[in-house]
């Protein structure tokens, strides 16, 4: 019976907080978006973006690092903008839901020299203004729902697709593009011109591409088919499933 008053204490204080907690959310959810207001930000040098929540990254290439914002006044104080291990982190960090809407975006446009990662978690969309010129270039692309359209210029260019339903378009031109589909949403790089694709195939959904023009590497590993549009000089085939290589005539 003497643990009883600490049992009580403890159920008073744990309940306490709870509440605190619960009247923080509800203050950040009384308080709405605010007026809509766009602010810039200067960074620090980092080479790699990672995005998260419901922010919708737009990316740029220019001699400076920057950040610019465009929100409700009183969301802009909860985006957590940081500079982890050489990558910038963005994140919605305000509790309240109704603040994360992913049908309502915050528009977020990054500008720097050289992104070498940029690894997708957000639920809106990444977009390009002008293709992405570099040497070479990975996107990556985890438990997203994401509308994913960017155009890209480089030598190497990797796609790891690794999961959730993200809707992707990547355009442009590649020497060497290396993609890896795993998630189960739509990849679309038919637009891509590639001297050499290596395509590893994971997926219970289909794909649609354009294979090297000189070079076509293809392992299928699950039920999704892939579709080609064009006509690469050598085709090598791999097949661990009933997945199909398919020539598309769209």
């Amino acid at each position: 019976m003497r643990k009883l008053p600490y049992i009580v204490v403890f159920t008073l204080v744990m309940v306490l907080l709870f509440l605190a907690g619960c009247h923080d959310t509800f203050n950040e959810c009384l308080s709405g978006k605010g007026a809509t207001v766009t602010e810039r930000v200067g960074l620090y040098p980092f080479g790699n973006v990672t995005v998260y929540d419901n922010l919708e990254l737009t990316l740029t290439q220019d001699s400076e690092y920057m950040v610019q914002i465009t929100a409700g006044e009183n969301i802009i104080p909860m985006l957590g903008i940081n500079i982890k291990n050489n990558t910038l982190v963005l994140r919605n960090e305000s509790s309240c839901p109704m603040l994360k809407d992913p049908w309502k975006p915050i528009k977020v446009v990054v500008t720097a020299p050289q992104v070498d990662t940029l690894t997708i978690k957000s639920h809106v969309g990444v977009f390009t203004l002008l293709p992405i010129r570099q040497d070479a270039f990975l996107i990556r692309v985890n438990e997203s729902a994401a509308k994913v359209q960017m155009e890209v210029d480089c030598q190497k260019l990797f796609i790891e697709n690794i999961s959730g339903t993200a809707d992707i378009a990547i355009s442009g031109r590649a020497y060497r593009s290396h993609c890896l589909h795993a998630g189960f949403g739509r990849l679309d790089l038919t637009q891509l011109h590639s001297v050499y694709m290596n395509l590893g195939a994971q997926s219970r959904n289909d794909c649609r591409v354009r294979g090297g023009d000189d070079y076509f590497f293809v392992t299928l590993r699950d039920i999704g088919n892939v579709y080609y549009t064009n006509d690469p000089q050598h085709i090598e085939l791999f097949l661990e499933s009933s997945g199909q290589l398919i020539k598309s005539n769209e």
